[in-house]
């Protein structure tokens, strides 16, 4: 059975994440699906969220 949703968008995610801090929260949990943050994964959106999400984080 196919997964009938997709990898949440960075802009999104983000979104939260910066909304997340100013209530002064410094960790954040995402439900994602561990192969949407794979940069092997088959789906061309998942390396794109993890490539965003590093750059975010500013990790090489």
């Amino acid at each position: 059975m196919p997964i009938r949703f997709f990898p949440i968008k960075f802009d999104k995610l983000r979104m939260k994440l910066e909304a997340a801090k100013r209530a002064g929260y410094d960790k954040a949990i995402t439900f994602e699906f561990s192969h949407f943050m794979s940069p092997n994964s088959a789906y061309l959106q998942a390396g794109h969220l993890y490539d965003r999400y590093k750059e975010y984080f500013n990790i090489k």
